[in-house]
């Protein structure tokens, strides 16, 4: 099953210039988004969802941000792994909070 992917470059501040006031002048990080469609081989049909594949750097704060920004049911932000016996760590984020892992 293939999976289609829409990308677009994102500020990590854009989202969330409220929560990042303090720092507004300083350079943030860009980031790729992308949404992809999960179990479809049709754009635009499946399970919306929202993928962030570097997150390394980002604040909670501007992970939610990005995805309320995103709206999808979830988006997930990669990162690295925080043990050897696994190759990364993902955290997933609804528009409105974290999901526990």
């Amino acid at each position: 099953m293939k999976n289609r992917a829409l990308a677009r470059l994102f500020t990590a501040g854009h989202a969330a210039d409220g929560l990042l006031s303090k720092s507004r002048h300083k350079t943030m990080k860009k980031c790729r988004l992308y949404q992809v469609d999960s179990f479809t081989t049709d754009l635009f049909r499946g399970n919306p969802a929202g993928v962030v594949p570097d997150a390394a750097g980002l604040t909670v704060a501007q992970m939610q941000a990005i995805a309320r920004e995103m709206n999808n049911f979830e988006t997930a932000f990669i990162l690295s792994p925080t043990a050897t016996d696994h190759e990364g760590w993902i955290r997933f984020f609804t528009p409105t909070t974290e999901v526990p892992s």
